[in-house]
């Protein structure tokens, strides 16, 4: 698998509103035709920071050996959701294209272990394209693809068993198979959840580090004291004791995981947690599509 700086560089998005203000009451959005840009999705666009009175920028890291188009959004700060807040278009969409890169491996791999017999790999790395059929090749504990496709391009893939149905009655992606779609170099499927490194045999769920009855703080010098916080561990994480996992921060985020917290500390407003024992963020990242390199 490619070092993550061999695959991605820093790509900076700059906006100059000149002497279009925003007034101190928008802000500005980025957005494009990749998944890093939220494919134009507003719920998904990347906000700007201000740098200046009229300059608007974000460093942002995206994949090499990639053509792509975006835009500039004004949002207001005060209405409630980005799909109703975007309210203008800044310009018209740029193309870009970031670094030629030859990448080593060129290719990418395929681990898995589970339940099916013989099993085959259907995949694609563009979204128009027939799925292409390809048996794996049994390795000791696992079904292995030691080469196939392009690196550094998003796949789409699901599997099949080889013994119980024929490849050529297959007409379509089958409804009772799981269809995963990942940027991963090196893909490992474990019983049917995707990871991007070679997991246990069996590895623990997601679960939470704290007690909720009594939550851990932290010593807030700004503010004078004491905030609580949350953590929720991912999957294997008891397992892999020597890996190192990204980390996603959710500001003001006690309504995500647990029922029956206080809105803004107003006791009138009960609301219901949002992930319940983060089974909607564990059920992404197990499809692959969030990429926990």
């Amino acid at each position: 698998m490619p070092l993550f700086s061999q695959s991605r560089e820093v790509v900076k998005f700059q906006v100059d509103l000149g002497e279009e203000t925003s007034g101190g009451f928008d802000s500005i959005f980025v957005s494009g035709d990749i998944a890093e840009l939220g494919n134009y999705d507003p719920m998904r666009s990347i906000a700007l920071t201000q740098k200046e009175d009229n300059i608007w920028e974000a460093d942002l890291s995206l994949p090499v050996n990639r053509t792509f188009t975006y835009r500039y959004f004004r949002r207001s700060n005060f209405n409630g959701g980005l799909d109703s807040d975007i309210r203008e278009a800044i310009g018209d969409p740029i193309k870009a294209s970031t670094s030629i890169v030859a990448l080593d491996p060129a290719t990418k791999s395929f681990s898995y272990r589970g339940s099916l017999n013989r099993p085959i790999l259907h995949w694609r790395q563009t979204p128009s394209d027939d799925f292409t059929m390809t048996a794996l090749v049994a390795v000791v504990d696992r079904w292995e693809l030691a080469r196939f496709g392009q690196s550094n391009r998003r796949t789409e893939f699901f599997l099949t068993s080889g013994a119980a149905r024929e490849p050529a009655a297959l007409g379509g992606l089958p409804e009772d198979d799981p269809t995963y779609s990942t940027d991963s170099d090196q893909i490992f499927v474990q019983n049917e959840e995707i990871f991007t490194y070679q997991p246990a045999f069996l590895i623990s769920p997601p679960r939470r580090d704290y007690d909720p009855g009594n939550l851990p703080s932290i010593q807030s010098r700004i503010l004078s004291e004491d905030r609580p916080y949350r953590v929720f561990l991912p999957r294997g994480y008891d397992e892999q004791t020597e890996r190192f996992y990204p980390v996603i921060y959710f500001l003001s985020g006690q309504q995500l995981f647990e029922d029956d917290v206080t809105v803004l500390g107003n006791p009138t407003r009960i609301a219901p947690a949002l992930d319940p024992d983060a089974s909607t963020l564990s059920a992404t990242i197990a499809s692959g599509r969030m990429c926990i390199f």
